[in-house]
């Protein structure tokens, strides 16, 4: 089943999302919009994972220009960070409608996502898991919900060292 509003409202409450500025940026993007969330809402904050409280330059919302190792431009709209590194800034393809984590000290840029749909997906599921005060969870369920995401969004694990794959693993060790 799709991840609706209403389930997003849910997990983090009204006030805990913050809306894509798509009166501003629909003309810039060049995807089906069917590849945003449910609104264009993002969660304010998942603790270890995402944040929209960036330190410095860009702003949220920012669009940001980067070269591609195959020297492809590509055009990125700033949509949160990493939280234990403001330097790792998510960003929303403004081509494809995919989500990646880009490193603003040496402009690295690494897949998350096949589509910001599935960036809070994934956030939305995984949530459980980061709160405060999370109940444990067994190592099955862990693989359980890698399983699951996986089948949502193969190329998010392309690599054993790939984002979600990481996060994942630290989920397996904690349970």
């Amino acid at each position: 089943m799709a991840l609706t509003y209403g389930d997003l409202a849910d997990r983090w409450g009204d006030e805990q999302l913050i809306h894509l500025p798509l009166d501003k940026i629909a003309s810039k993007l060049t995807f089906n919009f069917d590849l945003l969330s449910p609104g264009g809402a993002l969660p304010s904050d998942v603790p270890y994972l995402f944040t929209i409280h960036l330190a410095g330059q860009p702003d949220l919302f920012n669009e940001i220009h980067s070269v591609s190792p195959d020297r492809a431009p590509n055009r990125f709209l700033v949509i949160g960070a990493a939280p234990e590194t403001l330097k790792m800034l998510y960003g929303l393809d403004m081509a494809t409608g995919a989500v990646a984590l880009m490193n603003t000290r040496d402009q690295s840029i690494e897949p998350i996502n096949s589509s910001l749909a599935l960036f809070v997906e994934f956030l939305h599921r995984i949530a459980p898991w980061v709160t405060p005060n999370a109940p444990l969870h067994t190592i099955a369920e862990a693989n359980e919900l890698r399983t699951e995401l996986r089948a949502l969004d193969p190329s998010a694990f392309d690599s054993p060292e790939s984002w979600w794959s990481m996060v994942l693993d630290r989920l397996a060790q904690t349970s």
